[in-house]
């Protein structure tokens, strides 16, 4: 049957307090879910923890690629307890794609189906959290 992931909540923010109405918009209330929704991966990294201390160069996070439990992302969610960089490599039907971003927290990406994760990097130092997840099966393309 494989493994349901449910991703979804509330995104809320407003103002702290009712009587400190400074917020722009007023308050906002926005529901977030995958898509579909749950989402069935065949296969995943589980919830994984690292200390990363390599401010020179990227290093890959474990589980995703060859080697690897996943070996076509889907779905990223990953944290850091401050500033890093953030490479992703991954695969658009031709050859690999590399993006770098800069990140301090949060982030969360669905990939579509034809431009997989083929590999997950950072560099910086402090504590990652990350879980990937895709389908079972093995790779279409180099990674």
């Amino acid at each position: 049957m494989g493994i349901k992931l449910d991703f979804s909540g509330t995104l809320n923010c407003g103002p702290a307090d009712v009587s400190d109405d400074e917020s722009p918009g007023g308050s906002s209330n926005i529901p977030y879910q995958t898509s579909p929704a749950p989402k069935w991966l065949g296969s995943a990294t589980g919830d994984m923890r690292m200390t990363v201390a390599s401010g020179g160069s990227f290093v890959p996070l474990p589980g995703v690629g060859p080697g690897g439990p996943v070996l076509q992302g889907a779905f990223l969610y990953l944290w850091t307890d401050g500033p890093m960089l953030v490479r992703t490599t991954t695969y658009n039907g031709s050859g690999n794609v590399q993006a770098v971003e800069p990140v301090s927290g949060l982030k969360v990406v669905e990939f579509d189906p034809d431009h997989y994760l083929a590999l997950l990097e950072v560099q910086g130092v402090g504590e990652v959290e990350y879980f990937v997840g895709g389908p079972a099966g093995t790779v279409v393309g180099p990674s």
